[in-house]
């Protein structure tokens, strides 16, 4: 059986036209992640999986506002982290049946429909199950950040890339890293959120912050791990480690 009926919600405007049509009082949230730098598997618990993962938290928070408005409560939530080739392996497996089983008819399946970001990371496979059984659905747009995270994660990983071929043939001539100005400035809108999110961050040395960024796997944007010089150009840019209002965005 497939999907009883999904709706699309991609600007507010449409969460009103969703509210009438949408015959539902509860919601089960599905979130999904790729593994990042140094992390094998995705931690069990969604508390645990939140922590983990900057894209399963901003997930979260994206659905979550919507089942808000839409006047939903939560009746689980299913975390989840795929292979780069979108494997659907038994814990998985396990993880979305268990969660799913406590839909009932008045159940909405709620998850981000990263398509409408410009086509980042299409999970045909999990689309597959989601559409593979009768219930409501509901499909909404990631923040803008969550693009940014992944479009500056193929950044790194290309300059990951360079940096290995570089390592391989020392011969080679270094070529200068050329970042542009559209670059930069998405790099620190990203950083400025990823920084808010770190708590204590005021109270930190410099190497302690830098040890914190590294741990999370972020570089700088030209791909180098963060150090105390580093992290002292970062906030200068961003307008000082003492003012957490321009830190924060808008």
């Amino acid at each position: 059986m497939k999907s009883a009926k999904t709706f699309y919600i991609r600007t507010a405007s449409d969460i009103d036209d969703v509210a009438q049509e949408l015959l539902a009082d509860s919601f089960i949230g599905v979130y999904w992640t790729f593994p990042a730098v140094g992390r094998e598997e995705l931690a069990e618990g969604i508390g645990s999986a939140i922590l983990a993962s900057y894209t399963i938290k901003r997930q979260r928070e994206a659905i979550l506002e919507v089942a808000h408005q839409l006047n939903l409560r939560c009746l689980g939530e299913c975390a989840l982290q795929f292979t780069p080739t979108f494997d659907w392996n038994l814990r998985m497996r396990d993880s979305f049946e268990q969660t799913i089983a406590l839909a009932d008819q008045m159940t909405a399946v709620i998850s981000v429909e990263f398509q409408d970001g410009g086509r980042w990371r299409p999970n045909r496979t999990l689309d597959y199950h989601l559409n593979s059984r009768s219930w409501l659905q509901v499909r909404i747009s990631p923040y803008a950040d969550v693009i940014e995270h992944f479009s500056l994660n193929r950044h790194w990983d290309q300059q990951r890339a360079r940096q290995r071929r570089q390592r391989r043939d020392p011969e080679r001539k270094a070529v200068k890293v050329q970042v542009s100005r559209q670059r930069l400035d998405q790099f620190h809108r990203y950083m400025r959120l990823r920084i808010c999110d770190i708590e204590g961050w005021r109270d930190w040395s410099l190497k302690e912050k830098a040890t914190a960024l590294n741990a999370r796997g972020l570089r700088t944007v030209t791909g180098l791990r963060w150090n105390a010089e580093l992290v002292r150009d970062l906030e200068r840019a961003l307008g000082g480690p003492d003012r957490p209002a321009d830190l924060a965005g808008s």
